[in-house]
């Protein structure tokens, strides 16, 4: 089912709406069952340029202003298809009698057209053992050269969530070992960039200090690099969203924190075209609860559950959590590879170094850990 509402020069449609459009002319909404499907209604049926989509009621809106995940389309339909002016015919011109001749019209030549080149299909990929620590790529290339690829490229859209291990805050940098890759993009506070641990990806939680004096670390940038590495097929896209300190009830289906989470994957995934929803999701928390007991394997298994049954995630999504360094959380996580979900995983981590806490890990834990997620990711996903 398809529907559209918008002002045409047949039928005007009336919309109330909390914003403030900058004229009647200037709404264009559409709605379908899914984000594709709204997309290429909103192209074929609006002459304004689109801003924003975002589900709604198990439905996608896609609209000339910026709507909210939670109440979209953010507008009631006051009246619908009024009836449409009557057209009065201008007059016909009575033609001569005898009409003057008229010269053959030249042919126009069609231009010439060349095939659309095929896709390359993905080689099979072979699993991949745990590789305690990515290979250090030589520092020969500048950072800041310009990539053979960009954000239209991601083929892998990944969602890192958890709490100050998944931020990785105040770890080490360095120049070499955590150069940037040209098939790693990140959602950065400047929209999608390539992936340079100097920039700011969290809600100006990361890096807590200046990202250009003072980098910090982070699993996701090695996720990436690990990924693309194995498979230079893929392009890895990864959207950060962290809450150090917090339980994993601040993850709660439509909590305040869980809202946030949304709103930012939807941000991310409006500046894809190519992209409807999530690829995969990586989960890092645990620390904050440290407890051995069934609520937590509970609330752990409605956020899955929750995740994927939203419109902006793939229903089959992978979700890879990582252990920390509190064995008693430990015990829960690991239940994701004792389960009968082949799409769900836990990696190891109680091994990894920490900054002296005994708690964070430090900057070439963070390395290992990343790679790990990526062995992991490639299993479920060869």
């Amino acid at each position: 089912m398809i529907s559209f509402f918008c002002r045409t020069s047949s039928f005007i449609f009336l919309l109330l709406t909390t914003i403030n459009p900058a004229t009647a002319q200037d709404i264009c909404v559409v709605k379908g069952d899914t984000l594709t499907t709204a997309r290429s209604t909103y192209a074929a049926q609006c002459d304004v340029r689109r801003v924003d989509c975002d589900p709604f009621n198990g439905e996608w809106y896609c609209a000339s202003y910026g709507m909210s995940g939670s109440t979209a389309p953010n507008l009631t339909i006051q009246s619908i298809a009024m009836a449409p002016l009557p057209v009065t015919p201008a007059p016909i011109e009575p033609l001569p009698a005898i009409p003057a001749p008229i010269e053959p019209a030249t042919p126009i030549q069609p231009f010439p057209t060349t095939p659309a080149a095929q896709p390359t299909p993905r080689p099979a990929e072979q699993p991949m053992p745990v590789s305690p620590e990515p290979p250090a790529t030589p520092a020969t290339a500048n950072p800041t050269n310009t990539f053979d690829k960009n954000p239209a490229d991601i083929t892998d859209l990944i969602l890192i969530t958890g709490q100050s291990n998944a931020l990785g805050a105040g770890t080490s940098y360095d120049q070499s070992l955590d150069r940037p890759s040209s098939n790693v993009f990140a959602f950065t506070n400047n929209g999608w960039q390539e992936a340079d641990l100097k920039q700011v990806w969290d809600l100006n939680w990361h890096p807590r200090n200046h990202p250009d004096t003072d980098p910090s670390n982070n699993f996701a940038i090695h996720f990436g690099k690990s990924a693309a590495a194995r498979d230079d097929s893929r392009v890895i896209g990864f959207i950060l969203a962290s809450k150090p300190g917090a339980k994993i009830s601040e993850w709660d289906y439509q909590g305040d924190f869980y809202n946030t989470l949304q709103a930012k994957a939807l941000d991310a995934i409006n500046q894809l075209p190519h992209k409807n929803s999530i690829d995969g999701i990586l989960w890092h928390q645990g620390e904050s609860d440290g407890v051995d007991k069934q609520y937590y394997t509970d609330s752990l298994y409605s956020l899955i559950y929750n995740l994927r049954n939203e419109a902006w995630v793939n229903s089959r999504a992978p979700f890879i959590c990582g252990e920390t360094k509190i064995r008693s959380v430990n015990n829960r996580l690991n239940g994701l590879n004792r389960d009968s979900d082949p799409n769900t995983a836990c990696v190891p981590a109680e091994d990894l170094s920490t900054l002296g806490d005994d708690r964070h890990f430090d900057a070439p834990a963070l390395r290992t850990l990343g790679a790990r997620y990526a062995d992991a990711y490639l299993r479920i996903t060869p």
